[in-house]
């Protein structure tokens, strides 16, 4: 299963509240509060209206971000997994028609909760081992919480943060991020199926009768040498087989 990140990933939303206190401090920086709370327009782009339960805020979805999903949603089942509460993520998914059911939206109420002011991630660790997250390269912390949520084994494909400019890259880079995906998946389908096969060959082998002498890493190499005369001999059959023929 792929997983997706909402905000700065597929979105962006402007955060007045961080902004003004942003300005307060830009003083101390040397900096005019003007610059963050009436930032030019030149470079940026236009911000929808948005209503989250009667709360207006403004934001726009980043150019190629529905045919990365629609290139996704070809490769396995796509679900939003976001640090934003429901109302706020359906409101985008509505808004911005990322095409994610009501039940493939999870949010903060389903994965994290809140102990002594701090957001850690429930008991449930390990939902889905073999999933694949893409989030945006700026939120380390929240990378660790929601592949802690996933599972340690699952994938992590970092994308660059969206913050709204015009000049944002993601139109032609989404092929590249979604080949990354397919990658992810392809390499964990392999190892499951490695597993697979070597977990077989030693069932295999105890059926058999054979009093099991050998470790069970001996019989994962004895496995595997085997495997690998086995393709050596099935290419020398080929290529003996084209010399005929040529002849």
């Amino acid at each position: 299963m792929i997983w997706v990140d909402l905000d700065k990933t597929l979105v962006f939303v402007r955060n007045e509240s961080e902004e003004r206190t942003l300005a307060m401090l830009a003083p101390f920086y040397g900096v005019s509060s003007d610059i963050i709370l009436r930032p030019p327009r030149k470079g940026r782009r236009i911000l929808r209206r948005i209503l989250v339960r009667g709360v207006e805020v403004r934001g726009c979805v980043r150019r190629g971000a529905r045919e990365f999903l629609a290139a996704l949603r070809k490769l396995a089942e796509v679900q939003m997994l976001t640090s934003s509460s429901r109302h706020y993520a359906s409101a985008m998914n509505a808004t911005f028609d990322l095409g994610f059911k009501k039940s493939h939206i999870v949010a903060r109420e389903d994965w994290m909760c809140e102990r002594k002011g701090r957001r850690t991630t429930e008991p449930w660790e390990g939902i889905d081992p073999a999933g694949v997250l893409v989030d945006n390269a700026s939120d380390d912390r929240l990378h660790r919480h929601k592949l802690g949520y996933l599972g340690d084994d699952a994938r992590l494909v970092l994308v660059e943060d969206f913050a709204g400019h015009t000049f944002d890259t993601f139109s032609k880079d989404w092929r590249r991020h979604a080949q990354e995906v397919q990658k992810c998946l392809g390499e964990k389908t392999r190892a499951e199926t490695a597993a697979r096969r070597h977990t077989e060959a030693i069932q295999r082998y105890l059926a058999s009768g054979t009093k099991p002498t050998k470790g069970p890493m001996d019989l994962l190499r004895e496995h595997e040498e085997n495997e690998r005369l086995h393709r050596d001999q099935q290419a020398n059959d080929n290529s003996t087989g084209d010399d005929s023929a040529a002849e």
